[in-house]
């Protein structure tokens, strides 16, 4: 008993460390672990912005691999910020680094498809969280894909999955019952009903699970091969093929024989499998083997005129394309502002019913399209065929008028017997309206010597402008250093210099007068005010003391007057008859004068008498 209680508890054990070993998933929600990053990462990727995480080993995940509430705040805002379109292609690269997977994107109701990059390896929970909210309608994953996290995609989501057969996504798709199709099958196949195979954890790749060995069927068709093919097996679990194998041409380089009239071989035994294959695929060992094609009906067409499985490009439309035409262009109305920055350049069109068809400009030379998101070769028209791109893009030059401008695209398809067109909308913020003057205030002295001779203005691009100087008569204005070409008013097609004159103040009060300048839309005006200094009157002598001897010999008998310009002076003896001014220092008394008047800065020598007394 002892021996049995001991057992007992050594299970127990066991079975408890198993389940802490364990990862849980699918639960709805998920912890930060010591592994997350905690900083989110901004940037702009193809006119989107992103946020994405640094998974440390040189390759990132677009969104929050490892949920944290305060990073997760910070991608809210930015994707409120920054909203995507309905159509996204996750990158395949963000700052140059890889991106290998995809996290919590929180992304906004608007987008309807998503496409992940051939780069993606893990997508982890909360990736497609916002597909409940119902504009989802198809998620693109590709084969690359090894893992899904469980509670990566909502189980409300009721779009559709595009994958390729066997792939990770394909299996979550049939585990969780959501609708798929596949992009990529292979070239023999049988195609299954999926059963739902219960499981907490996601299921990682499909695993051959075959007990026994197949019987093959013993009779053979009429193509001889010689080696003897391998059939090789590859199974889910629990999923049962519902209809008999069928074979599907695949295009080669050399001619193929039509398998497709093979006579049929009665009573052929169908395989019987003890597992529940998805599918089967047949390889042959080298050497390939020699065909013998069976006999061709007489209808059959030659080996070299086999057609392709791919339909052949004509110019002409077909039948089906001719009964009508129908354009879809996403979106219909588009922005730029003033400097010719788009939000998002990119046009999406699709139009069935012609081969071909032309997008063109239509009034608006400072627009320009292209195929390629490259202004270098873009054009004022474009002609797309249906093996064409699908896309095209918008480029506007710089606004430089005070008014906004609109433009049109046109589509125009035609299949002979009619014509459909659609336009798009390009609209163009105005240019911001500037007026500035390189100086507010200018000071002239009497003579009309300016502390400023020429000022810039600027208009920011957005057309010239008029200077006037107000009525004031004194004040010249001119497009050049010239004062004899100056006038009261110039104007100007653009942004530039003029140059002010002014005239002489021969009163002795300062004047003040302005010279206005007004934008050529009439809204924007500036100021510059002019003053001028009056006419001063200056007059300096000097003032040393003059002695003479008694014979009338002065030690200095000269006398400097400076009036600076100012005028005219006079000097006149008083109450000494003895004493007389000339303007020569050679005069003798008799030629002296008693009062002298001098136009301009000027000496005065003194002329004395003897003193006999």
């Amino acid at each position: 008993m002892v021996k049995n209680k001991k057992i007992m508890i050594r299970i127990i054990s066991y079975i408890l460390i198993l389940a802490l070993c364990v990862p849980v998933t699918g639960l709805g929600m998920y912890a930060k672990t010591a592994e997350a990053d905690e900083h989110l990462y901004f940037t702009w990727e193809d006119n989107l912005f992103w946020g994405y995480t640094d998974n440390g080993d040189g390759t990132v995940t677009v969104g929050i691999k490892d949920f944290v509430a305060d990073i997760a705040a910070d991608l809210i805002k930015y994707n409120q910020k920054y909203p995507k379109p309905a159509y996204v292609e996750i990158p395949k690269y963000l700052d140059g680094k890889l991106v290998t997977g995809v996290g919590w994107l929180l992304e906004s109701a608007s987008v309807e498809a998503i496409v992940l990059p051939d780069s993606i390896i893990n997508i982890y929970w909360g990736a497609f969280s916002f597909s409940e909210w119902g504009g989802l309608k198809s998620i693109t994953i590709p084969g690359s894909v090894k893992y899904i996290e469980g509670g990566s995609i909502n189980k409300k989501y009721n779009g559709i999955i595009y994958t390729t057969r066997a792939s990770e996504a394909y299996l979550y798709a049939v585990l969780n019952g959501i609708k798929y199709h596949i992009i990529e099958e292979p070239d023999i196949y049988v195609p299954v009903t999926p059963m739902p195979v219960p499981s907490k954890k996601p299921v990682a790749s499909l695993v051959p699970l075959v007990t026994e060995k197949p019987v093959i069927p013993t009779a053979t068709p009429t193509i001889k091969p010689t080696a003897t093919p391998t059939i090789k097996l590859t199974a889910i679990p629990t999923i049962k093929p519902t209809v008999k194998p069928t074979l599907k041409p695949v295009k080669t380089e050399e001619p193929v024989p039509e398998i497709t009239n093979t006579p049929e071989v009665a009573n052929t035994p169908k395989p019987q499998y003890t597992s529940k294959p998805d599918f089967i695929e047949i390889e042959t060992p080298s050497p390939e083997p020699e065909f013998t094609p069976p006999p061709k009906p007489a209808t059959s067409p030659e080996p070299e005129n086999i057609p392709s499985l791919e339909p052949e490009y004509t110019d002409e439309p077909s039948e089906n394309q001719k009964q009508g035409i129908e354009i879809d262009v996403n979106p219909l109305e588009a922005r730029a502002d003033a400097q010719g920055n788009f939000y998002d350049n990119k046009i999406s069109i699709s139009v069935t019913g012609t081969v071909s068809y032309n997008a063109e400009i239509k009034n608006a030379s400072w627009l320009k399209i292209c195929k390629e998101n490259s202004l270098e070769e873009a054009s004022e028209k474009i002609t797309f065929t249906t093996k064409d791109y699908k896309n095209f893009y918008i480029f506007a030059d710089k606004n430089t008028s005070a008014s906004s401008r609109t433009g049109n695209i046109i589509i125009t398809a035609s299949n002979g017997e009619r014509t459909e067109t659609k336009s798009i909308k390009v609209k163009q913020e105005a240019a911001e309206t500037k007026l500035s003057v390189s100086i507010s205030k200018i000071t002239a002295n009497a003579k009309g010597d300016t502390s400023v001779s020429c000022v810039n203005v600027k208009t920011n691009g957005t057309g010239g402008f008029l200077a006037d100087n107000c009525g004031y008569p004194w004040i010249k204005i001119g497009d050049r250093n010239s004062s004899g070409m100056a006038s009261s008013s110039v104007s100007f097609k653009e942004e530039g210099n003029f140059y002010i004159f002014v005239s002489e103040n021969t009163a002795n009060t300062a004047r003040n007068g302005k010279i206005k300048i007004t934008h050529e839309n009439g809204d924007e005006e500036e100021i510059i005010t002019v003053s001028q200094e009056g006419r001063k009157t200056v007059l300096d002598v000097d003032t040393e003391r003059k002695t003479a001897d008694n014979k009338g010999v002065f030690y200095n008998n000269t006398i400097f007057v400076k009036t600076s310009g100012t005028g005219a002076f006079t000097v006149t003896v008083e109450d000494a008859e003895w004493l007389k001014l000339s303007s020569k220092n050679t005069s003798s008394f008799i030629d002296g004068m008693s009062t002298i008047t001098m136009d301009k800065d000027s000496y005065i020598y003194l002329l004395a008498d003897k003193n006999t007394g």
